[in-house]
Formats: structure tokens, sequence, C-alpha cells
């Protein structure tokens, strides 16, 4: 699993929680300014080449 989430503040980057994990990855958070992007993966196993959940949401109202 892979949880990410990227500030709109370019100079704060991204954080993220990644590994093999039971039940969820995070919590992650934005350090600073209003809107965000999350992006979610998660696997059957760490060398599956699909994924059961990949995607890119906004994470907070802009």
């Amino acid at each position: 699993m892979k949880l990410k989430l990227c500030s709109n503040v370019i100079a704060d980057g991204c954080t993220q929680d990644s590994g093999t994990f039971t039940q969820y990855a995070g919590p992650v958070y934005q350090k600073r300014g209003e809107c965000g992007e999350a992006t979610a993966i998660m696997k059957t196993s760490s060398g599956a080449s699909t994924a059961l959940i990949d995607a890119v949401r906004g994470a907070t109202a802009c």
C-alpha cells in the first residue's frame, strides 16, 4: 500500500507512507496550504503488477 499527500505549496513537497500493511497506510499530514492531492495505491502483494486501488483525489476543499 502507498498513501501520498502533496501540498499545493511546492516547497513543502509530498509526504507518504508506504509498505506492506495488513490494514491501512497512513496517516499522512499536509504541512500547510489549502489545496492538496492524495494518491492511494493498493496491490495484493508487493510483486503484483495490477493495483486493486489506484486513485488520485483532491484532499481538501480549495
